[in-house]
C-alpha cells in the first residue's frame, strides 16, 4: 500500500500529463512543492476530493482547462515593482539602445499588464518610444486580456505611485494612468507599442530577436531543467550583448549557463549577453564586456 504523499504524486502527475496531452501545457517541470500547493488549493476550489476526479471533465471542457492553468500560473506584477531595478533600466540600460533603429523588447511572463507598460513609461521619457516596441507574453489567456485593455482596479494606485517616484521618475504616474470610477486607465498612446501574445515558454520557440528580455520572477517557480531551457531560450531571441533582467530572487547559478550571460547589475539580476557562447574565460571581449 502506498502512503498519502505518494498517491498524490500519481495523481499530480496524471493530471499535469493529461493536461499535455490535450492541450499542450507542460508543467511537469514546475517546481514541485508549488505545483502541488495550486492543485491542492484547485481541489479546494471546484470542491472535489482528488484531482482525478476530474480527469474525465479536463479532456472534453476547455473552460476546466482554462480554470487549472489560471490556478498553477502565478499572476503578479505591479507598476515599478523593485524601483532599484527600474532606476537601473532608466538610467545605464534603455540609454544604451537608442543607437538602434529600432528596438525590440520581449517580456515574458507579463501577467496584467504593468510591468509592460512600466516599460513603456520609461521609453516614452526617454525620447525612445517611437522607434520601440514590446512583445509581451503570458501562458494566461485572461491575463493577456485584461493587459490588453490596460485598465486595473485604483486601489494600488498610491504604491505604483511611490514605486515610480523610487524609480527615478520625473513626473507624475498620474500622466500616463487616469482615473475612472473604480478603476485606472492607462494613456492609449503607450498601448500603440506593445503586443500582447500567448507564448508558452516550455513549449513555444523564440520568435523575435530582441535587444532586451525582460523575466521577472518566473523562473523561481520551474525546476533546473526548465530553469535551463528557458535560459537558453533568452540567449536565443537576444542579440549580441543585448540584456537580460530576471527577478531579484532568481540568478543564472547553472555552471553550464555561465557562458552565456555575464553579470552587469548583480543586485538588480540584470545580465549581458555574451558576444559569443565560450567554455571559458581567456581575457578577450567576449568574457570582459560588461
Amino acid at each position: 500500500m502506498k502512503p498519502p504523499h505518494e498517491i498524490e504524486n500519481i495523481e499530480v502527475d496524471l493530471f499535469v500529463q493529461a493536461l499535455r496531452q490535450r492541450y499542450g501545457y507542460g508543467f511537469e517541470h514546475y517546481a514541485k512543492a508549488s505545483l502541488k500547493r495550486r492543485l491542492r488549493n484547485l481541489k479546494e476550489y471546484l470542491d472535489v476530493p482528488h484531482l482525478t476526479t476530474l480527469l474525465p471533465r479536463l479532456l472534453y471542457d476547455e473552460t476546466l482547462a482554462q480554470v487549472v492553468v489560471n490556478t498553477i500560473t502565478v499572476q503578479v506584477s505591479s507598476f515599478f515593482r523593485d524601483p532599484d531595478v527600474w532606476r537601473s533600466l532608466r538610467q545605464d540600460i534603455l540609454p544604451r539602445l537608442g543607437s538602434y533603429p529600432m528596438i525590440n523588447i520581449w517580456q515574458a511572463g507579463c501577467s496584467h499588464g504593468e510591468e509592460t507598460y512600466s516599460l513603456l513609461i520609461l521609453l516614452k521619457e526617454l525620447g525612445l518610444l517611437h522607434k520601440s516596441h514590446i512583445f509581451a507574453t503570458d501562458i494566461n489567456k485572461e491575463s493577456l486580456a485584461i493587459a490588453r485593455k490596460g485598465r486595473w482596479p485604483k486601489e494600488k494606485l498610491i504604491e505604483w505611485s511611490e514605486n515610480y517616484a523610487a524609480s527615478g521618475g520625473s513626473h507624475s504616474l498620474s500622466d500616463y494612468l487616469s482615473v475612472e470610477a473604480a478603476d485606472c486607465m492607462i494613456d492609449p498612446e503607450l498601448r500603440q507599442r506593445v503586443d500582447f501574445m500567448e507564448h508558452n515558454l516550455d513549449q513555444d520557440d523564440c520568435f523575435v530577436e530582441a535587444q532586451l528580455v525582460v523575466c521577472r520572477n518566473v523562473l523561481i517557480y520551474f525546476d533546473n531543467t526548465l530553469q535551463q531551457k528557458v535560459i537558453r531560450l533568452f540567449y536565443d531571441s537576444l542579440q549580441r550583448g543585448g540584456t537580460l533582467v530576471l527577478g531579484n530572487a532568481e540568478n543564472i547559478n547553472h555552471e553550464s549557463l555561465g557562458t552565456l550571460f555575464i553579470p552587469t547589475h548583480n543586485e538588480q539580476r540584470i545580465f549581458r549577453r555574451v558576444m559569443s557562447e565560450v567554455s571559458n574565460c581567456t581575457g578577450d571581449e567576449t568574457c570582459t564586456a560588461q
